[in-house]
C-alpha cells in the first residue's frame, strides 16, 4: 500500500478517550455508530482537504457506514454524504444470530447489548426478523424483540436512539441508498475437512454478507470477492481485515464511468490492478475536466500486468480516437480536446493476484492547442437538411449521431477521405448532435433535420 491518508475509527474507547469497554461503546447501537461515522468523515475532509472519502467497514462497521450513508440527517452540513466507495468485510447486511451460539457465551458476548439487539437476523423466542435491519416495533414484549430467556432482553429498546419508544420504525434494509457509490463486499468462507467451502465465515453466513441480497435493484450492484480459509470456526471472520488482496480487489478503482474518481490534469496519480468479479478484466475509470482547447498527453508507467490499454472518452462515453495498448511497462498517447468533461479508461485484460503490489503511475499533461487546426477549413451543408449532409475539407474516421437527450441513434465509419456524406433521410424531423472524429480530434455539430 502506498503512502496516503488512512484513518482508523476505533469504537472501543471510553468517553475520556481511554481504551476500554466500561461503557460498552464498542457494543453501542448502530444508530450511534452511524453518527460517529459522520464526525469521522467531517474530520477526515477537514484534515485532507478532500471532497470524497472511501469507507471500509469490518463486520458491524459496514452497518455503521450504511447507517451514515442511508440517513440524510447524518450527512454533512452541505446535505451530502461525500462517500465515493463503500467496502464491507464480513458485514452482516442481513444480520447474524451468532450470539445464539454456545461460543458467544464462551467468549463473553454481552447478549443484552445494543449491538446484539441491532445485529439480530431473528429474535430467538419471538422469531420475527430483527427490527434494526428489517423494521418493526421498539416495544419489548413476549412477541416483540424477545431474544433471551431472562428479563430484560436488552438494556434498552430505543433502536433509532431518538428518545422515543415507537410502535414502528423503518429498518435499514427498507431505506433507500445512493446508487452512485461504488460498492464491494468481501465475504469469508470456511473450507471444511472434506475440502469444500462452507458458506459462512463462522459469524456471518451467506447470503447475509452479500449486500445485493437486501439492497436489490442497485444500478451498479456490489462487487463480491471471497476469502477462503481452513476450518477455523470464527477466525475467518476476525481475520478478514488482515488479508490485503481481497481488500484491494474491493478498493480497486470504479469499473463504470458513472462512478469514476475525479482527478486533475498535470498531477501524478497511482492506480491498482486486480482481478475483478464477475470477469477478471479490470476497468479503471477516472474523470477530468478541461476548460480550454488542449493537447492532452496521457502517460502511464510501472505497468506490470501483461496487457493494458488506455482510452479517453467524452462525456457521452464515446472514445476520442483509438485505444492505445501498452508497450512493455508504459503507455503514452496524445489527444486534442475541446472544453468539457472527459474520462480516462484504463483496462487490464489479464490481471494477476500480485499486480496490485506494484501500482501503475499515470498523469494527464495538458498544453494549450491551436484552435482545432484540422477542422479549420471544415464545412458541412445544407443545414437544415432533408436527406444528405455533406462533410467537406476534413479527413474523418467516424460520425456518431445523438438526440438532444444524449441518446446514440446511429454511427458511421469513414475511410479518412476529405469529402464525406451522411444519409439522414431515415431520421425524424428535429435537432441532432453529430460528433465527428478523426485520429486525434473530435468536433460536435448541430444539425436541423427537416
Amino acid at each position: 500500500v502506498q503512502n496516503g491518508d488512512y484513518y482508523y475509527v476505533n469504537f472501543n474507547v471510553n468517553p475520556n478517550g481511554a481504551v476500554g469497554t466500561t461503557v460498552l461503546s464498542n457494543q453501542a447501537a448502530i444508530a450511534k455508530q452511524g453518527a460517529a461515522v459522520k464526525v469521522a468523515v467531517q474530520r477526515v475532509m477537514e484534515v485532507t482537504g478532500k471532497d470524497k472519502v472511501i469507507l471500509v467497514g469490518h463486520s458491524m462497521g459496514g452497518l455503521a457506514s450504511r447507517e451514515y450513508i442511508q440517513n440524510s440527517y447524518n450527512w454533512q452540513a452541505d446535505n451530502q454524504h461525500h462517500v465515493a466507495k463503500l467496502v464491507t468485510l464480513g458485514t452482516p447486511h442481513g444480520g447474524s444470530n451468532a450470539s445464539d451460539n454456545f461460543l458467544a457465551f464462551m467468549t463473553g458476548t454481552d447478549v443484552s447489548s445494543e449491538a446484539i439487539r441491532d445485529l439480530k437476523t431473528t429474535y430467538y423466542y419471538s422469531g420475527e426478523p430483527g427490527h434494526f435491519l428489517f423494521g418493526g416495533s421498539e416495544i419489548l414484549s413476549s412477541t416483540s424483540m424477545n431474544d433471551n430467556s431472562y428479563s430484560p432482553d436488552f438494556y434498552n429498546s430505543d433502536i433509532n436512539c431518538n428518545g422515543i419508544i415507537e410502535a414502528n420504525i423503518e429498518g435499514l434494509n427498507q431505506k433507500p441508498i445512493d446508487n452512485l457509490i461504488d460498492f464491494s463486499c468481501v465475504i469469508g468462507r470456511i473450507t471444511n475437512a472434506f475440502g469444500s467451502n462452507v458458506t459462512t465465515d463462522g459469524v456471518v453466513a451467506e447470503p447475509s454478507s452479500n449486500m445485493n441480497t437486501y439492497l436489490t435493484g442497485l444500478t451498479y450492484p456490489a462487487k463480491i470477492f471471497y476469502f477462503n480459509s481452513g476450518y477455523d470456526i470464527i477466525e475467518n471472520h476476525t481475520e478478514l481485515p488482515g488479508y490485503p488482496y481481497q481488500m484491494m480487489q474491493g478498493l480497486d478503482e470504479p469499473n463504470f464511468k458513472e462512478l469514476a474518481y475525479g482527478i486533475q490534469t498535470n498531477k501524478n496519480y497511482i492506480g491498482y490492478t486486480t482481478a475483478q468479479n464477475p470477469t477478471g478484466e479490470d476497468n479503471d475509470y477516472f474523470k477530468f475536466t478541461v476548460t480550454d482547447n488542449v493537447n492532452a498527453v496521457v502517460s502511464i508507467s510501472s505497468i506490470v500486468t501483461s496487457s493494458m490499454n488506455g482510452t479517453i472518452l467524452n462525456s457521452a462515453g464515446t472514445a476520442v480516437g483509438a485505444s492505445q495498448n501498452n508497450s512493455g511497462a508504459t503507455i503514452s498517447f496524445t489527444r486534442t480536446l475541446a472544453p468539457g468533461d472527459y474520462y480516462l479508461k484504463l483496462t487490464s485484460t489479464n490481471p494477476t493476484n500480485t499486480n496490485y503490489t506494484t501500482p501503475y503511475q499515470f498523469n494527464i499533461t495538458t498544453t494549450l492547442s491551436t484552435d482545432d487546426t484540422s477542422f479549420e477549413s471544415f464545412v458541412f451543408y445544407p443545414n437544415p437538411v432533408e436527406d444528405i449532409l455533406y462533410l467537406d475539407n476534413i479527413a474523418l474516421s467516424k460520425a456518431s449521431i445523438y438526440s438532444t437527450l444524449g441518446q446514440l441513434i446511429d454511427t458511421k465509419s469513414f475511410e479518412n477521405a476529405t469529402s464525406n456524406t451522411l444519409d439522414l433521410s431515415s431520421l425524424e424531423s428535429g435537432i441532432y448532435l453529430i460528433v465527428l472524429e478523426n485520429d486525434s480530434q473530435q468536433k460536435t455539430i448541430k444539425v436541423i433535420k427537416e
